[in-house]
């Protein structure tokens, strides 16, 4: 819900991959004429009201609401970018010196489900085969890599224990992430 400061953010900021977006409340721009889409000519903040427009067509957003919502103005906003999601738009009398409005939505929210994750569990794991994988490859670590410089004996320390200890650890697959 954005209210009386969506001219604090950009949208830019969300991102592109808006699936379904949704913006309402108190926009205050008395001077857009939402059946044309565009900015009367008697603005004194034609800038400001371009602007907007602006975002409302490059996020493809569509305004709902059609009746004023105060005097002869349509002050309280809501724009989707899912016009097909919207059943129906009303402005009510509200409690202040706005109408209030109201739009019935479907969404449907999208669940994304993630990747198991493996978990360690070291109170399971064979220490005795850990202990003497670590000291072969010890041994044969301080023979192979005398003569390389530090980022190459890091690459290959880190390369090699990641390869033998990956099959050493007991582990599972957690299915949630909690």
């Amino acid at each position: 819900m954005v209210y009386r400061c969506w001219y604090r953010i950009t949208l830019s900021l969300l991102g592109g991959d808006l699936q379904s977006l949704i913006m309402g409340g108190d926009f205050n721009l008395p001077d857009i004429d939402w059946d044309n889409n565009c900015v009367r000519c008697t603005s004194s903040h034609r800038s400001l009201h371009d602007f907007f427009l602006s975002l409302v067509q490059n996020f493809s957003l569509f305004q709902t609401v059609r009746d004023a919502t105060r005097e002869m103005n349509i002050l309280d906003l809501f724009l989707t970018n899912c016009p097909s999601s919207v059943k129906s738009t009303h402005v009510i009398p509200g409690l202040s010196d706005h109408e209030a409005v109201v739009t019935d939505c479907c969404f449907f929210p999208q669940h994304v489900k993630k990747a198991p994750r493996k978990v360690s569990l070291f109170s399971k794991d064979d220490w005795d085969a850990i202990r003497a994988e670590m000291s072969e490859f010890s041994d044969e670590y301080f023979r192979s890599c005398e003569e390389l410089p530090v980022d190459g004996k890091w690459a290959t320390l880190k390369g090699t224990l990641w390869r033998r200890l990956t099959c050493i650890f007991f582990s599972f697959n957690k299915k949630f992430n909690i």
